[in-house]
């Protein structure tokens, strides 16, 4: 929906339900004469679809409500929010966190904290790799990208490769003092490490590079970048998406196909599902950002930060030459 997952607007954007609900919207309307769909809604989601049979009744066939608020004409959803609200007051739940841009505005967004999520939500599911190093008793800190994850800004809107890992250069620049972090980097990560690496050699114990571009003094990303290039425009599961062949701006996407056969080929088919609900395009950066001053790495900065190399001999994104020139 609008301001969640990967959609780029902002919670404080909205100023609606119906906005709120556009994609599921559109979505119906662009549906063919007589293609009829099962809507699912969980949670807040059940009023999505009622206000979608409400709209389009003749292009749904059902609607599954998992868990979640399902009005009628009896029930009103301000009768289910007013409840909702009241619960939370009177729960007075320490868990959820409120944030109010300004209380005499209607405008509101909510955050729910860690233990929320932790004992409500997610109380079910299997541990990834940070939960299993937070219960080993590590702080781990897991950082999207700019225009990644749930970064807000777009593709389109970085110019730099220094703006694509802003969002690791200003979190070791928030360390207190004498603070020390190891960084992990996979694939691309390698990049954002390593020029992490040449900024801020002081604030980090090691560096782990997994399955990833690990440059050095005599390997540059320029390097790095133009054999990675060659190969991927070989490769008829990747997409290219170019704006404008003039501009030295280009963004990337891969294809389920890609995904599938490369990324997530060992992985169960859930997995490959959700990837492929938060597959966003990435930033290609020209030959002059990859060779520029910027993207470079000395020794006696870089240099001086313990590395670790870890190849997954599965690997089909990092050829195998590759990782075994850098081990």
């Amino acid at each position: 929906m609008a301001a969640s997952g990967i959609h780029p607007k902002q919670a404080e954007e909205l100023n609606s339900i119906s906005e709120y609900y556009e994609p599921l919207m559109e979505f119906l309307e662009s549906l063919d004469g007589e293609e009829r769909v099962i809507l699912v809604g969980h949670s807040l989601g059940g009023v999505g679809v009622s206000l979608a049979m409400e709209k389009f009744p003749e292009k749904i066939a059902a609607t599954v409500f998992v868990s979640s608020w399902m009005p009628s004409p009896d029930l009103s959803f301000f009768t289910l929010s007013q409840e909702s609200q009241a619960r939370r007051r009177s729960e007075s739940n320490s868990h959820s966190k409120f944030d109010d841009n300004n209380s005499s505005q209607p405008k509101r967004s909510m955050k729910f904290t860690p233990e929320f999520l932790a004992s409500n939500l997610y109380q079910l599911s299997p541990p990834e790799v940070a939960a299993l190093l937070k219960s080993s008793g590590h702080k781990v800190t897991a950082l999207d990208m700019a225009a990644s994850g749930i970064h807000p800004k777009q593709a389109e809107e970085l110019n730099s490769i220094s703006e694509y890992y802003e969002p690791l250069m200003e979190f070791l620049e928030s360390l207190d003092g004498e603070e020390r972090v190891i960084l992990v980097g996979h694939s691309l990560g390698g990049v954002g490490v390593s020029l992490a690496m040449e900024k801020f050699p002081e604030k980090i114990a090691a560096t782990v590079f997994v399955s990833s571009w690990m440059p050095s003094p005599d390997l540059s990303f320029f390097t790095l970048s133009q054999e990675a290039r060659r190969r991927s425009e070989s490769n008829s599961h990747s997409k290219f998406d170019d704006n404008n062949s003039s501009q030295p701006k280009r963004s990337m996407k891969f294809t389920p196909e890609f995904l599938a056969s490369n990324l997530y080929q060992l992985s169960p088919p859930e997995d490959l599902t959700l990837a492929l609900s938060l597959l966003r395009p990435t930033r290609i950066f020209g030959d002059e950002e990859m060779s520029g001053e910027n993207a470079r790495v000395t020794e006696e900065k870089y240099g001086s930060v313990k590395r670790v190399y870890i190849m997954c001999e599965q690997d089909n994104i990092i050829l195998k030459e590759y990782r075994k020139s850098v081990s």
